[in-house]
Formats: C-alpha cells, structure tokens, sequence
C-alpha cells in the first residue's frame, strides 16, 4: 500500500475478529489496519464480498 491507505476487516465471527486482530498486532500492522467485529449485511446471508481499490 506504500503507505497510502488503510485496510479494515470486517469479521463478523468474534473468535475470529480476535484472532485477526492479535495478528495485526504481533505483526506491527496496526497503522495500516484496523479489525472491526461486525458483520457487513443486517441479515443472515452467505455471499461472497469483493471490493476494488483505485
């Protein structure tokens, strides 16, 4: 990312969302990325999320 951007994980699984974080931190990634425990939908739905950056 060169020092550019930021990355936010969006995990809605709570074991998972503190596994990921605690990655981020053991590996010195906590300027370039921030773990949220949410989910992205308001309902229950199995679907595959992408997203492009520019």
């Amino acid at each position: 990312m060169n020092g550019n951007g930021k990355i936010i994980a969006l995990e809605p699984v709570q074991r998972n969302a503190g596994l990921l974080a605690q990655s981020v931190i053991e590996n010195e990634l906590s300027d370039v990325m921030t773990v949220l425990p949410i989910g992205w939908r308001s309902q229950r739905t199995r679907r595959n999320q992408y997203s492009r950056c520019a």
